[in-house]
């Protein structure tokens, strides 16, 4: 699905196809008009070669617009997806990161073997939920009944 291109491509195009023509017949007009025929006959295959240089180039830099066209549809496309998957990684590592590393935890200690001590088949486990205490600092204290002072 090539697109029609601008009047400044198309100006771009027409440069590119038939500036070598226009210096290699430039210089046969030259030659020809200072009857030096040697050099206008040397001068005529160049010319010739310019001309197909300019049908060449008209197909070759329209396939080649469109090909890095194409080519630069895809890679857009990719950076978008990969923006996206940057953005949701970020905001997931900025989600509830204590909750992540309590998970993390949960995980590292789920399965934790102590060596050197078999596990009667008889005795529950308990998991690292059921027995996990947060600690946590107070601010508040109070006396109990043997006189210490405990947070409370």
């Amino acid at each position: 699905m090539a697109s029609n291109p601008g009047p400044d491509q198309k100006a771009v195009d027409a440069f590119i196809q038939w500036s070598p023509l226009g210096g290699s017949g430039w210089a046969f007009v030259s030659f020809l008009l200072r009857q030096d025929w040697m050099l206008a006959i040397l001068t005529f295959p160049a010319m010739l070669v310019t001309a197909v240089w300019a049908k060449y180039t008209e197909n070759f830099t329209a396939r080649l617009s469109e090909a890095a066209g194409s080519r630069g549809t895809e890679d857009a496309d990719s950076l978008v997806g990969w923006l996206g998957r940057l953005d949701q990684g970020i905001r997931w590592q900025l989600a509830n990161p204590d909750a992540k590393y309590l998970q993390c935890q949960a995980n590292d200690c789920l399965y934790s073997e102590v060596e050197g001590y078999r596990q009667p088949e008889d005795i529950k486990v308990p998991l690292l939920e059921e027995v996990f205490v947060p600690l946590e600092l107070s601010a508040s204290f109070s006396v109990n009944p043997d006189g210490d002072v405990v947070p409370m």
